[in-house]
């Protein structure tokens, strides 16, 4: 009982001296304890030299040229009548990342652009009639663009995302959840680079390589962009993670961005053609997800798997089939999609592409040993399979 009221009476004691503006402190239980009055403890605390933020600056500077992008939906109809009639949301964010002369160019990711009819763009509070300028699924990145002579945002200077290194701090500002919460700014490291993050288009698989980032992305993030602490504009915010894929795993802060080198390849063309103009031979691919270099009884080797050749295209002219299994390409062995596709357009319309080919006939049965089939090579002609747009 005695222990009891002791404790009680120490805990009165201290809101006693807590409620009449004194504050106590100490480095341990043995040494004496001080008592700073409020207006000493003020005092101290001005005196420290405090942290400056390397945000703030760049922050100012940068954050103008991040806009949000709202989109104007299709209307939805159910027996031949309208349900809703078109109306503009909340699509996602963007960045302006050049002008010429009252022309704004606007990046943004492809699937934010998807599946509207119409768009705006709101900036300092200020909305402004947008066009869609083109689009391209394979990056899932989308240029709009600005014509009035009001909008006089200035285009951020574009970084190099082939310098990042793991560790570096980084930002993304965009507008997440509703304009409400416009020029949002989060904060984080890079968590990792080079990322293969697999998509669907169409029947193919897409697969790119994106730079993981703890810094919080939220619905409506989606396009806006990552700087570094120069204001480069280094990469455009994509994805994020949920438990969603991994089970009952529970997953925090493992955002996807898209490296702005990758997203500046194609926007030249996007803006110039309204397409990117991509040499292709004509196939539908995969990746096998073999670890393995050569075949086994039971396992496929690893490589690019064609799902489906396009009638008339340089692959079918060469001899390429449905299930051939592509392992090498120019004598370098290729396992991903992402590989493949970077050999393939490296080259020049009408250039030739050397592959080589596991094939082994009847894949598509179940009862097969898997390491009865052969290699062949074939000179394939690069060229331009999609007319340009006029």
């Amino acid at each position: 009982m005695k222990n009891r009221r002791t404790g009680w009476l120490a805990i009165v004691l201290a809101l006693a001296m807590f409620a009449g503006g004194a504050y106590l402190y100490g480095a341990n239980a043995a040494e004496e304890t001080v008592v700073l009055s409020t207006d000493e403890l003020a005092a101290q605390l001005s005196a420290l030299p405090g942290v400056e933020s390397p945000f703030a600056n760049v922050y100012e500077l940068v954050s103008q040229s991040v806009v949000t992008v709202n989109a104007v939906v299709q209307p939805q109809f159910s027996r031949g009548k309208i349900v809703n009639a078109p109306q503009s949301r909340l699509a996602g964010s963007g960045v302006v990342i050049s002008s010429e002369g009252d022309t704004h160019y606007i990046l943004t990711n492809q699937h934010v652009v998807a599946s509207a009819t119409g768009f705006s763009i709101t900036a300092n509070g200020q909305e402004y009639d947008a066009t869609l300028v083109a689009s391209d699924s394979n990056t899932d990145v989308a240029v709009l663009k600005v014509t009035d002579p009001a909008f006089n945002l200035p285009s951020v200077p574009i970084g190099n995302s082939d310098d990042i290194k793991v560790g570096e701090w980084v930002m993304v500002i965009g507008t997440p959840l509703d304009a409400g919460f416009a020029n949002t700014l989060t904060v984080g490291v890079v968590s990792g680079l080079n990322r293969e993050v697999s998509t669907r288009s169409g029947r193919s698989i897409i697969t790119n390589k994106m730079i993981q980032i703890d810094a919080a992305i939220n619905s409506g993030n989606s396009g806006g962009a990552l700087f570094n602490t120069k204001g480069e504009l280094i990469g455009i915010p994509s994805l994020k993670y949920t438990s969603g894929g991994y089970g009952t795993a529970s997953v925090e802060s493992i955002g996807m961005a898209i490296p702005i080198n990758s997203a500046m390849e194609v926007v030249p063309d996007l803006i110039q053609y309204q397409q990117v103009v991509r040499p292709r031979i004509g196939v539908s691919i995969s990746s096998t997800d073999s670890e393995l270099d050569e075949p086994t009884a039971n396992q496929l080797p690893a490589g690019i798997m064609v799902q489906g050749v396009e009638v008339g295209a340089p692959a079918d002219i060469a001899g390429l089939k449905v299930y051939d299994i592509i392992t090498e390409a120019d004598g370098t062995r290729v396992r991903t999609v992402e590989e493949l596709q970077k050999i393939v357009q490296s080259h020049q319309p009408g250039e030739i592409v050397k592959l080589k080919v596991y094939r082994l006939a009847g894949l598509s049965s179940a009862d097969l040993t898997l390491d009865q089939g052969e290699y062949i090579d074939f000179d394939v002609t690069v060229t331009i399979l999609d007319a340009v747009k006029q």
